[in-house]
Order: C-alpha cells, then structure tokens, then sequence
C-alpha cells in the first residue's frame, strides 16, 4: 500500500503537464470494433462542448463553503465532479463520487490526498482503506476521461461533511453535508472523449524506452484476460509491474479489480536493455468496452489507453522492432566465476530435461557482512519470446537458500518447468548494487 501511495503522492505534485503519450508505430492486424476513440489522434474528434449531466444539478455559482447536494455537479475549470450517492451505515461514511476530466491535461485523483470528512462538531474522520468495498476513488484520469468509485470513514455522524481540495495551492474545498443516506443519483457526462489516441489490439507503441503491444484481449465471463508484450530498446533497465503501473476501467469509469491469482503467465520482472519480456494479466468484472491504461510516466511517456469493445484472441504476430532485439550486456558460460561487488557466483551445471532446466549455482561470500540468498526473490528465468518460467520449489534437489556468512559459501539447486532452448537464466544482484547476471541455455 505504501509505496502506491508514495506515485500517487508524486504524481499529484508534478501538476497537469501535458505528457507524452505514446507513438503507433504498427498498425493492428486483429479485427476489432472501431470508434472514435479508436481512430489516430489526428482524426480522432474530441468533444468540443463541456460535458452535461443527464440529471438535473444546479451548477449555479453558489457562495462559497456552501455545501454541494448529493447528485449536484460541481463544475470546476478541468473537471467536473459530483457525489451520487451517500451511506451512513452505524458511523461508516460510504461516498460515492464520479469525476469527469473536462480539461486538455491528465488529471491524478488521491482519497487519501485531496479528500477529508469531518462530524458537523470538527472532528476529523478516518479513512477507511481496507473495508470500503466497490471500486476505490483513485488513479490517474486522462483528459476527456471518467473516473466512478467510492471513498469510506469511519467515525461518522449525521451533518458530516466531506472536503475535496482538487489544488494543493490554495483553492477553496469543494463541500458536501451528509445529514442522511441518499440513494444513488444518476449523473451522466455527455460527450466525453479522450482527447489522445486511444489503441487497439495488436498495435505496437514506441513508449519512449520501450516498446509495448497488447497482443490480445479477451473477455472470459466477466474475466478480461489481456496478452502483453515489451521490447526493451534503452540503454537502461525497465521495470514492469502488472500491479503498479496498469489499470482497467469499465465504460462507466469503474475501476477494475485486479485477478492476480488466476491469470497464467505474469507480466512482472526487469528487462534488460535488449530484452523482451510477454505474460498477461486479468481484471474481474469487466464488460465490453472496458479500457486499459498503462501509466508509463517512470518512463516519461504518460498514460497509454487501450479501448476493448470485443474479444481478440491473442496473436502470434511477429513485430521485428521487439524480435530483432539482442541483449546488450555480456551472457556468461557454464563454469565461469562472476565477481560481485560482495561475492562470487558460479553457474556449475545446467541440464535442459524435456522441459525442466536444472541449474547448480555455488556463492561465495568474500565480502565482510552476510549475504541472504533467495531462489524465488533474486533468481529467474524466460524462454526466448520473453515468457516468464515457472520456478519448481518443490522437486529440485538441494536448496539454494540461506544466509552465507563472509568467508563461507553455498551451493544448492534451482529448477525451472516450461523451459525452451535458448532461455535465459538471470541473477538479480541489483541489492548488491551489481545489476543482472545472465547465463543462456544452449
């Protein structure tokens, strides 16, 4: 939880500068339902009037600290915002808000950052992170794009009133009162449209760094089953994290939730300069038309959307920009010594069995302080199209496990299932400030 907060506190900081937002440079073969959102952003046509509210707000000037109702739209100069709904359940606060970008910038939206509640007496109520149920207020809103969920506090009374501040520089707070529960509004934003291009299935996107290529989408139930691939083309390490930097939104700009469990085939780990990296990720209750973002701002290039009106089953399409890679450090050989700044690491042997890979690894701590080892943590494999390879704790020999003192070694077994000739063998040493040592299967 901590460290999301921390990007999001980040993120809010760096104001609403336009970002880079990804370039095409492939045309998707997979047939997919096309609309304007779909289209290039040259032809795209982005809506030219502030959106509207199917409901009937008043969105008169009003004096200010006065509070706002339960289904009224507060209309600021890049975002429209409104509270449709509110719970009073014993003293938990259930709000319900949905938020329209209305400006020409990326909006960042933090439940923890820009809202507050108090009782009518003064006394600040507590957010509630972990039981709040439905999809959390949170995350980055391109322009032209809508965001619906819900924020929780516990301590609640009747008159409380909720803050949102959408400055950190001193604009007056945005209020609501809560004297009781109101059912759900129904507040509509009429012509919305992201105002960037938004891709399709199959296109290959130049991502600044790195490239990046939803090769297919399917909806599985209300399971959307996304197929990603990642050229890296830098000079330096990129870091993908299915988690922290990808999201999901149904067309009514709920957010989705994450199935982390049930989706074979991660799309998490370093890639090193040359490399590739292919896996998948999944989000529970999606329907079509849901859309995908990757927050690729660690890299400078912004928020990129994918828009899924139907299933794309996923290709095997070659994209040379990505296939033509080589890795660019030195891979080392069965038998060599490799000095880290702390210890020595040899690869001793490694057997390609059907398709389980065994490796024999021995570390030698000729260093001053101890040196933890992890199988799971610090050591990984992928076969050569990038697919990450399962790692078999259980049926693999000697542990290669523990803490080596200075002066004294380890030598233990790590074995793969799914390998393919050609895979690659990584050593992760960057908690060692050395980075990645890798070895190849021939």
């Amino acid at each position: 939880m901590f460290p999301l907060i921390i990007v999001l506190v980040v993120s809010l900081a760096c104001g609403s500068s336009t970002p880079n937002t990804g370039v095409k440079v492939g045309e998707a073969e997979a047939t997919q339902a096309s609309s304007e959102a779909t289209k290039p952003a040259e032809e795209a046509q982005p809506a030219e009037a502030a959106p509207t509210e199917a409901a009937s707000p008043t969105n008169t000037p009003r004096p200010q600290n006065l509070a706002y109702k339960v289904g009224e739209v507060a209309k600021l100069a890049d975002q429209s915002i409104a509270l449709y709904g509110a719970q009073l359940n014993a003293d938990m606060l259930t709000a319900k808000f949905i938020l329209a970008n209305t400006g020409s910038s990326e909006l960042t939206i933090s439940s923890m950052i820009s809202f507050s509640a108090k009782n009518a007496d003064g006394t600040v109520l507590e957010i509630e992170l972990f039981d709040c149920g439905g999809s959390s207020f949170d995350g980055s809103v391109p322009a032209g794009d809508i965001l619906k969920g819900q924020i929780c506090w516990t301590g609640a009374q009747p008159g409380a009133k909720i803050y949102y501040n959408a400055s950190m520089f001193g604009s007056d707070p945005i209020i609501w009162e809560i004297a009781e529960t109101v059912a759900d509004q129904e507040v509509v934003f009429e012509g919305m449209q992201i105002q960037q291009e938004v891709f399709k299935v199959g296109d290959l996107i130049d991502a600044k760094g790195h490239y990046i290529a939803l090769t297919g989408a399917e909806y599985k139930g209300d399971i959307l089953e996304a197929s990603f691939i990642v050229g890296n083309n830098s000079d330096a390490d990129v870091s993908i994290s299915s988690m922290l930097g990808f999201s999901a939104k149904k067309p009514s700009g709920e957010k989705l939730e994450q199935d982390y469990f049930e989706c074979g085939g991660k799309f998490d780990g370093t890639v090193v300069p040359g490399d590739r990296l292919k896996g998948k990720i999944c989000w529970k209750g999606a329907e079509p038309g849901s859309k995908i973002y990757y927050d690729a701002t660690l890299f400078s290039s912004g928020m990129i959307v994918w828009e899924v009106t139907e299933s794309v089953p996923p290709t095997e399409k070659d994209y040379p920009e990505i296939s033509g890679l080589t890795i660019k450090q030195p891979l080392f050989a069965v038998g060599d010594i490799v000095e880290v700044r702390t210890h020595k690491i040899t690869l001793n042997t490694l057997t390609l069995t059907g398709s389980v890979l065994k490796a024999n690894f021995t570390i030698e701590n000729n260093g001053t302080e101890d040196v933890n080892v992890s199988s799971m943590i610090s050591f990984f494999a992928r076969n050569p199209d990038g697919t990450t390879i399962e790692q078999n704790i259980f049926d693999c020999g000697t542990s290669m496990n523990g803490t080596v003192i200075p002066g004294d070694k380890l030598k233990g077994d790590i074995c793969w299932d799914g390998a393919q000739t050609g895979a690659h063998v990584f050593y992760d040493a960057t908690l060692f400030s050395t980075g990645m040592i890798i070895w190849q299967v021939k």
